[in-house]
């Protein structure tokens, strides 16, 4: 099950938040109208929740508490922290972290999140991952366009991920020793190729290429695809002597 974790503001003033037409950045299909970021990703994951908590400041609570909880009421229910908005960042993680259940998938909703919160959340993410044993399975960030009428929800969970390969490929370089225990499903949750379609294949298993944001040589990207196979060697390598991609 997935706990998802968000923030209720105030809005600008005076007159709060005001409806607009939500899509996901990677299903702009499907759309919901609604002054609440909260309510497209309950929609979205309403069958594999088990929690909504909803931080929130006295002020944001009493001005829409109620709205909120009656737009999402067949959906989920909603768990309302009230925090100030004031609060320290080290203090907000230790909030976080109580609510937080070991192992389980989480989702991040930073929108309407406080202060200087967002940019420093990025740098505790790790942190959080492992002191709970969760998996950060969506970071979500909801941005208005420039008629804002329309919202579309951005998920920098792949950027996340992308930061964590960049650590393990540094740790690697600097001591050849590399930790397989998240490796291989962080490789396969993110193959992938700018253009779509992938120069190279995993010989394993038939994934695209994962493109990496630093140059790789042959025996890396032969080591890092045996490592998440489950193998202490990585086989053949059919790509270029100095691929950039894994």
């Amino acid at each position: 099950m997935v706990q998802y974790f968000t923030f209720l503001g105030l809005g600008s003033k005076p007159e709060g938040y005001k409806e607009v037409i939500y899509t996901f950045q990677d299903d702009p299909d499907h759309a919901t109208i609604s002054e609440f970021i909260q309510l497209p990703i309950i929609k979205k994951f309403a069958d594999q929740l088990s929690e909504v908590i909803v931080f929130c400041t006295d002020e944001s609570y009493e001005k829409y508490h109620e709205a909120l909880t009656k737009k999402t009421e067949n959906l989920a229910g909603l768990s309302f922290i009230k925090i100030k908005h004031t609060i320290d960042f080290d203090a907000f993680v230790k909030e976080l972290l109580s609510h937080m259940r070991e192992n389980e998938e989480v989702i991040l909703d930073i929108t309407h999140s406080f202060r200087n919160i967002p940019m420093k959340l990025l740098f505790a993410l790790k942190y959080i991952e492992m002191t709970k044993k969760v998996k950060i399975r969506h970071l979500y960030y909801g941005k208005l366009v420039e008629s804002k009428e329309e919202g579309i929800i951005e998920d920098f969970i792949h950027d996340y991920d992308m930061q964590k390969i960049s650590d393990i490929l540094t740790q690697f370089d600097r001591t050849l020793v590399l930790r397989e225990e998240n490796l291989g499903e962080i490789l396969e949750e993110n193959c992938y190729s700018e253009g779509g379609e992938a120069s190279h294949c995993c010989p394993e298993c038939g994934c695209p290429s994962l493109e990496v944001p630093m140059a790789t040589d042959g025996l890396w990207a032969a080591e890092l695809w045996g490592t998440a196979h489950g193998r202490a060697g990585g086989g053949e390598w059919e790509g270029p002597s100095h691929p950039t991609t894994l």
